[in-house]
């Protein structure tokens, strides 16, 4: 009996090896077709749905096509005439096909494609499905509708100057250059051709310009009629040009061209168009003119930099001379002194008056250069307090008086004393003003005269100094008030100076917020100086009410630890203003002191022998004198007593005056509440030995 049958052995292991090489080759092929960017990968069902895409499809639809019809890649127009079920009819047909044209992405924009559309069959020959591969190749056909539009225009070029072959290939290339315009005109300058580069520039299309003068078109009234008439006798003659010139844009631009113009003739010689090139050349003009200004700036600051090199070697001759000219009457004057050969008592004391006045120069000179110096180290401070102008014109005068009356010059002053006060520093305003007179008594000559003049003009006090001198010159007169500025810089002028006086004079009346002017009909008609500076603002009405004080001598200037400085003080306020007795109230009632008041001198003195105050203070301008008449009439029991002087009128003789007359302190108006608080308080302290006398 047989056996079982042996079934016959069936090897696998070839099967399992080309099953794994079908998995690994089928992920290679996945990663390469994803690997591609410049091609799309569709695959397709049979009704056409897209099944399955590759990375550049997405990127090509900015996302996942998968689920879509194709024909959302159609146009819409393609799409209802029913071109993408014509497409997969026709590749079920014929097995695979390759359309181009236009398609769209999600975004609404549209690319060139070029598409194979491939059928996919299964094993039994039946169409299950299609492949698409799409390539963009957009700017390749821009390309070739770029080439194709200027085979165009040459062609048109040719058909429109068929007359003139031999210049043919010279116009055609230089109708291609689409940077320029292109303008062709027939010899009566009608325009009968122009490209797209002039549309571009100008905004006028062919049919605008047709039959018409490009010049009556483009060119603007500021076109230089000596280039326009250049430009017509070249045509006239047949002859070419080039020209720059403006031009105007159909919306109104300006903008410059650069044009060259030739002439085209036929075989015979006979003209029969012109061909103008047109540039635009605005940014190179403007970087032209950019540049020409630099070299003007560079030109003038060259010049400039040699003008004031110049002037230093002219200052410094004369800062040299104008130093060792007082110093050699000091030196001689102090040997002959010194060897006692001056043998009268007259003449000893002459040499001292020269060696004083000398030195005074000296003096002067070197303050004239300090203040320059810190005005260009931007250190010049003022002191502003109220100043009364009359009184300061009146002392430069004085001041000025004897240097005048030694070359006879008369001096004519008409003031108004009730022109106001200015607020500013007074001993800088006395500087501006005696420079003026200084200058006018220096280039004035003999026997001449000088007249001064204050009134007030629109708020403002103006001081006007008019002198014979020798003038000014129109060529120096922009010049008169720059510093080291002098009309004559040898060192044989006449008049001696380091020419800072008047550059002082400027600033300082600038910096006080008024203005300096000078005129003069030219040399030998003298010249006539005039300043001008603001009033200072005055209060109308006086305040009737502690609120009213407060605001007229607010506290808030205060720092918080002042609030005890005077604590347990008993202060005697002596002015006739309510406004001021009640603004001092104010500020020392902020700080804890007791405060009693009076407006007169004989109301304080009553007040005295009963209040026994720690500190008095008292406005010398109370009643005309009787600030100082208060002061000498004190008591002898208080002949002790800390005494603050308050003062609108503060030039030196009044410091003097005031400080012979007793007082411990003097106090500026308008004063700082900390500055007013700070004085109390330290002459509170000394009324401690007031008291132990009492």
């Amino acid at each position: 009996m047989a056996g079982p049958q042996e079934q016959p052995c069936h090897d696998t292991t070839a099967e399992a090896s080309s099953d794994e090489e079908s998995i690994g080759l089928s992920e290679c092929l996945r990663l390469l077709i994803d690997d591609i960017e410049d091609y799309t990968i569709l695959t397709l069902d049979g009704e056409g749905l897209i099944v399955g895409c590759s990375a550049g499809a997405e990127r090509l639809c900015a996302g996942t096509p998968l689920g879509r019809h194709f024909s959302c890649l159609y146009p819409r127009e393609e799409g209802e005439r029913g071109r993408p079920a014509q497409d997969l009819e026709e590749a079920r047909l014929q097995g695979r096909i390759a359309l181009t044209g236009w398609r769209v992405r999600p975004d609404g924009s549209r690319f060139w494609a070029e598409v194979v559309l491939s059928a996919l069959r299964n094993p039994s020959g039946q169409v299950s499905g299609y492949a698409m591969v799409t390539h963009d190749v957009t700017a390749g056909r821009l390309v070739e509708e770029r080439l194709a539009g200027l085979e165009q225009e040459r062609e048109r070029l040719e058909q429109l100057l068929s007359g003139g072959a031999a210049d043919l290939p010279t116009l055609t290339a230089v109708a291609q250059l689409t940077n320029n315009a292109v303008v062709i005109t027939d010899v009566e300058r009608r325009v009968v051709w122009v490209n797209a580069g002039f549309t571009a520039l100008t905004g006028f299309t062919l049919d605008e310009v047709r039959g018409h003068n490009p010049g009556a078109l483009l060119q603007g009234p500021q076109t230089d009629p000596a280039t326009v008439m250049y430009m017509r006798e070249r045509l006239q003659r047949g002859e070419g040009y080039t020209v720059e010139i403006l031009n105007y844009s159909k919306t109104g631009d300006q903008y410059w061209l650069a044009i060259e113009v030739q002439p085209v003739r036929d075989g015979t010689g006979k003209l029969t168009h012109f061909i103008a090139v047109q540039r635009d050349v605005t940014e190179q003009r403007r970087a032209g003119q950019e540049r020409q200004a630099l070299l003007e700036r560079e030109q003038r600051a060259r010049e400039l930099a040699e003008q004031n090199n110049r002037l230093k070697d002219e200052f410094l001759a004369t800062l040299s001379h104008e130093l060792r000219t007082p110093l050699n009457g000091i030196l001689g004057f102090a040997g002959l002194l010194r060897r006692g050969r001056l043998d009268t008592e007259t003449a000893r004391l002459a040499a001292v008056e020269i060696i004083e006045r000398n030195a005074l120069a000296q003096a002067q000179l070197i303050e004239d250069l300090l203040d320059m110096s810190s005005i260009a180290a931007g250190t010049f401070n003022l002191d502003v307090q109220p100043v009364e102008m009359a009184e300061v014109v009146s002392t430069a005068i004085a001041g000025q008086r004897t240097a005048a009356e030694a070359k006879r010059i008369r001096l004519d002053l008409r003031l108004d004393p009730s022109a106001g006060l200015v607020s500013g520093d007074r001993r800088r305003l006395l500087q501006a003003v005696a420079n003026l007179l200084s200058n006018a008594v220096k280039f004035t000559p003999p026997d001449g005269r000088i007249a001064v003049s204050m009134r007030c003009v629109a708020n403002a006090v103006e001081i006007a100094v008019a002198d014979t001198g020798i003038g000014i010159g129109p060529e120096f007169l922009p010049y008169v008030f720059e510093r080291f500025r002098q009309a004559d810089g040898s060192s044989t002028r006449l008049h001696g100076g380091l020419g800072l006086g008047l550059s002082l004079v400027r600033h300082i009346v600038e910096i006080h917020g008024g203005s300096v002017q000078v005129q003069s009909a030219g040399q030998s008609q003298g010249a006539t100086f005039t300043v001008r500076l603001p009033l200072m603002p005055v209060r109308i009405g006086k305040i009737e009410s502690p609120r009213d004080a407060a605001e007229a001598f607010s506290t808030e200037g205060l720092p918080p630890e002042a609030a005890d400085w005077l604590a347990g003080l008993r202060v005697l306020v002596v002015d006739n203003d309510l406004q001021s007795r009640r603004a001092i109230q104010q500020v020392l009632h902020g700080c804890k002191a007791e405060v009693v008041t009076a407006d007169s001198a004989g109301t304080a003195l009553g007040l005295l022998e009963r209040l026994r105050p720690d500190v008095l203070i008292v406005d010398l301008g109370v009643g005309g004198t009787e600030g100082y008449a208060l002061l000498e009439a004190l008591p002898a029991q208080n002949q002790m007593l800390p005494v603050l002087a308050v003062t609108a009128c503060a030039t030196a003789r009044d410091r003097a005056r005031a400080f012979l007359s007793g007082i411990d302190a003097l106090l500026n108006k308008p004063a700082e509440p900390i500055e007013l608080a700070a004085l109390v308080a330290n002459l509170g302290r000394r009324s401690e030995r007031y008291r132990a006398t009492i």
